[in-house]
This record gives C-alpha cells, sequence and structure tokens, in this order.
C-alpha cells in the first residue's frame, strides 16, 4: 500500500480553517495526509514527488501522483452522483491506493467515507444553503470573445421569453483552455441541469472541450459574420467520435 491517503472533498469543515464551514467548493478538494500520522500533516504534490518514494519496485513520481489525483476525483463524483439520487450529499471521502507487483501499476485498494460524510435531506440547511433547489435549471452561453456578445444577447433574449434562466460566460479553447475547464468544473459540480450554448466563430473548439469535459447537453451556435464561410461550419460538425453536440444556425 502507498503510505498516502488521499482526501476529497466537496463541503468545507474544520480542516478548511480559513473557508466558512459549509461552504461548497465549486471543484472537488484533493488534500494528502500520512497513513497513520496524527498530527495530520497535510503532504503537497511538490512534497510528495520530491520525497521519490517507491512501492513493490515502482517509482512514485508525477505521473502516479497525477493518476491518483484524477482517480480520486472521478471515483468521488461518480459516488457523489449516486448518493444525490438517495437525496444524501457526499461531503468528503478518503481513498488509498496501492501498487500491483505483477503488472507494476497503481491500482484503487481503499474507499472510506467519514462518520459526517452523509448529510440527509433532514440536515440540508447545514450546507448553507449552497445547494440547489428541486426545479432549477439554467443555460449557459460561453462565447469565445466579448465579439460575440450581440449574438450572446440575442441567445439570453429568447431564453428570458421561456422563463429560463440564462447565464453569459466568456471562455476560449484556444486562448484560455484552462480557464475554460475551470469555468466547466464550476457548472459540473453543483447539481443544477445545465444546458451549454457555445458560441465560437471561424474555428470552434470551444463546443467540442465542452462536450468532452461536460455531461451537460451542448450546442452550437456559430455567430455569423460577413467573413464566415459555409467551410467554418465544419469545425463544429466534425468532432472526435463519442463527443455528440448539436449545431443551430
Amino acid at each position: 500500500m502507498i503510505p498516502i491517503e488521499w482526501f476529497c472533498r466537496r463541503i468545507a469543515s474544520k480542516r478548511n480553517a480559513e473557508t466558512e464551514e459549509g461552504y461548497r467548493f465549486p471543484q472537488a478538494k484533493v488534500e494528502m495526509y500520512k497513513v497513520n500520522d496524527t498530527n495530520n500533516h497535510q503532504v503537497s504534490v511538490e512534497q510528495l514527488i520530491a520525497v521519490k518514494l517507491i512501492c513493490s519496485g515502482i517509482l512514485i513520481g508525477k505521473i502516479e501522483v497525477d493518476v491518483m489525483t484524477r482517480s480520486t476525483i472521478a471515483i468521488f463524483e461518480i459516488i457523489e452522483k449516486s448518493w444525490r439520487a438517495q437525496d444524501c450529499t457526499l461531503v468528503d471521502m478518503r481513498i488509498k491506493f496501492g501498487v500491483d507487483v505483477t503488472k507494476k501499476e497503481v491500482l484503487l485498494t481503499d474507499i472510506k467515507c467519514g462518520s459526517q460524510a452523509l448529510w440527509p435531506a433532514g440536515n440540508k440547511s447545514q450546507l448553507k444553503n449552497n445547494l440547489c433547489l428541486d426545479g432549477q435549471s439554467r443555460v449557459v452561453v460561453l462565447m469565445a470573445s466579448t465579439s460575440d456578445l450581440v449574438h450572446c444577447e440575442e441567445i439570453k433574449k429568447s431564453c428570458s421569453k421561456y422563463g429560463m434562466k440564462c447565464e453569459l460566460r466568456v471562455a476560449s479553447a484556444h486562448t484560455g483552455p484552462q480557464e475554460t475547464l475551470e469555468i466547466i468544473a464550476e457548472y459540473e459540480g453543483d447539481y443544477i441541469p445545465t444546458v451549454f450554448i457555445a458560441v465560437a466563430g471561424g474555428s470552434n473548439g470551444l463546443g467540442a472541450i465542452v462536450a468532452a469535459n461536460s455531461s451537460h447537453p451542448v450546442i452550437n451556435c456559430p455567430p455569423l459574420s460577413e467573413d464566415w464561410s459555409t467551410k467554418d461550419i465544419w469545425s463544429s460538425l466534425r468532432v472526435p467520435s463519442g463527443k455528440k453536440h448539436s449545431v443551430m444556425m
């Protein structure tokens, strides 16, 4: 077993001293602690890599740490979604990893939930209204740049006619991919049914990156301009297999 405990949380607790208890993190937080450390000293990614820990002949380097970090978040979000169907909120979860000595690869060995990890419907008041209310939904319009604002305002106006809440955000797949992924993650973790509308002219990579990193429906709605070409539509239609989204003109 790798002597590190991976701790994933959605709701701030006493461990997050500088954050109000009950605050809901848009993106699940991952923390690492040494196993059997009574002082609960947190270990950083840099510290774990620098120590050059060897388990069953495998050096725990950056690749292994990245695999465990992403696996922790993915496992947490899967279990979180399952508990949500039971009207319970998964607050936090602990995971331990080990090494397969035959295949020489990292594998999951243990998953545990703390005594306060689940908050049933009767205790929702403890969440300080950070959870969504039943019946809420929204449309999120992502524009590649503010030059598309007029087009996006028209979309928002149409949504308002049908009583739909609509938010406008700037997110560029080409010049700000990391910021775009962070915006997507904000909307992925709050349980509110969402439809993304990607507004990007020319070479549209925005719709594809949203569809590849979100479980919500995605609609491409490229703005038409004087320099628009019919060839541009192919960047919205031809995407990697398994990444489906609709296109509206």
